[in-house]
């Protein structure tokens, strides 16, 4: 069991909490583009490779790698993680594909992970009053959180599903008390479809 907690999502998680506090497009129902000026994100389903999971999302999500340490790479067969930030929100997928193991060992795989997710928060220096919950239902696990980042509240809205050895780690970020974020987040969750 000790090795599930090796299960590192501290990249990933860390560039969630980069929603910027910047709020000049906030009440916008579409926002700008950064790279380029003159286009404009759309909500548009995204299905992401071949992970069973889509979802929508303003804007195309990233595709990144998780490094794993060797005591991860003994039990993950396969991962893969997506990232999508823009002004109101951030958003991040993570999919793990677990090798052989008990079903014991296999149903507390999410609760681990959430905790490691929320975990992972105070290792930047910059956050600090962290408040998470958890709350396991069914094949999922509910996650809650919220911090203080230079000065800013944020906060994590998502959930783990698991299904067999499969792990979907969907989670949102958005400055606290803004209400189109709560909103943008909130349909991204609302959105998940797991095949």
């Amino acid at each position: 069991m000790k090795a599930y907690r090796a299960l590192t999502v501290a990249p990933i998680l860390l560039a969630l909490v980069a929603v910027p506090a910047d709020r000049t497009n906030a009440n916008s129902a579409v926002a700008v583009d950064r790279t380029n000026a003159n286009s404009v994100e759309r909500w548009m389903r995204w299905e992401l490779g071949n992970l069973g999971l889509s979802l929508e999302l303003p804007g195309e999500p990233k595709m990144r790698r998780l490094p794993l340490p060797q005591l991860a790479q003994q039990i993950i067969q396969d991962h893969m993680a997506y990232q999508y930030n823009n002004d109101q929100m951030g958003a991040v997928i993570i999919y793990v594909l677990l090798k052989g193991g008990t079903q014991t060992e296999i149903s507390k795989a999410p609760s681990i992970i959430a905790s490691v997710a929320i975990a992972s928060l105070a290792a930047n220096p910059s956050i600090s009053n962290i408040r998470s919950s958890t709350e396991e239902s069914g094949n999922k696990v509910l996650v809650k959180a919220s911090f203080n980042q230079d000065g800013i509240t944020k906060e994590i809205d998502g959930f783990i599903l698991v299904k067999g050895r499969r792990l979907w780690l969907v989670m949102t970020a958005r400055v606290q008390g803004d209400d189109s974020g709560r909103a943008s987040t909130q349909r991204v969750l609302d959105s998940v479809r797991l095949e």
